[in-house]
């Protein structure tokens, strides 16, 4: 019964948004509800998983620009060519789980080591690496625009090189998301908040969406298909430079709000 509702969902963008907005609305409220009646402690952690939930929403807003914005920039601005093979736009997105899988491991080994030498960052912190390497690699592809071709195309490397920074980002928060909402949760609302950080996801995607739709470029007359390298850059790195800086400033904003929010957490870590 419920494969009707899902497809409604699917191809009413609007809909969905709007239902996004409302079930949002009622759980914030609902946790903040739960924030009055906890003692200060319980309240104090819910505080800062709010906090990190609103952080989390922006760096995959951002982050899933991959399925999107960046895709359509590989096919219309990047030089895919290869010993005279053209390598699909689209397999461009197996750049982030190749990374996953070579990275993963170095990531943990990183962890363990930094944990042994009591220099393991905190979770906050962690959030502010993710944001801050999220916001380099769009930061990246707009120094590349600078190296352009007078014909609109850029080096693959460029691409690489903010896929691998996205990558690294979300090795240290992607990890870590759902464990701090394990250790910060008091037990009688651990589901009700997971049920709120994956919802905070899902906001993140719709988000991401409406971020994309600025990267529309005219097409030829004639021609919808085709767009003029050109004309697609500008519009592509202008996008890029906006989320550069949000990134950066939601960077700075959270890093001064670290030694507030480990406060915050009491001791849980």
């Amino acid at each position: 019964m419920a494969v009707p509702f899902v497809a409604l969902l699917l191809n009413r963008n609007q809909f969905t948004g709007s239902i996004l907005y409302i079930v949002a609305t009622g759980i914030l409220g609902y946790l903040i509800y739960q924030m009055v009646r906890c003692e200060k402690v319980e309240r104090d952690r819910l505080i800062v998983i709010l906090v990190l939930i609103f952080f989390s929403t922006l760096f995959w807003a951002f982050f899933e620009q991959a399925g999107s914005s960046l895709t359509l920039f590989a096919d219309r601005n990047v030089d895919r060519t290869f010993f005279g093979w053209t390598m699909p736009a689209s397999l461009t997105q197996s750049l982030n789980p190749l990374f996953i899988v070579v990275l993963a491991p170095l990531f943990a080994k990183m962890w363990v080591k930094m944990q042994g030498m009591s220099k393991h960052p905190s979770i906050p912190t962690k959030f502010v690496w993710a944001l801050a390497q999220v916001g380099l690699g769009f930061g990246i592809l707009v120094f590349g625009s600078i190296f352009a071709k007078d014909t609109g195309i850029t080096a693959m490397v460029w691409l690489v090189l903010a896929y691998l920074l996205h990558t690294t980002g979300e090795l240290c928060l992607s990890p870590v998301g759902l464990s701090a909402v394990t250790k910060l949760s008091p037990a009688r609302l651990v589901a009700t908040v997971f049920g709120a950080w994956f919802l905070s996801s899902s906001f993140a995607h719709y988000l991401g969406g409406a971020i994309a739709k600025f990267t529309e470029v005219a097409t030829e007359e004639g021609m919808a298909a085709v767009v003029d390298p050109v004309a697609s850059l500008p519009v592509y790195t202008g996008v890029f430079t906006d989320i550069f800086w949000v990134s950066l400033a939601a960077t700075a904003l959270l890093f001064l709000c670290v030694p507030f929010l480990k406060k915050m957490t009491h001791g849980v870590e």
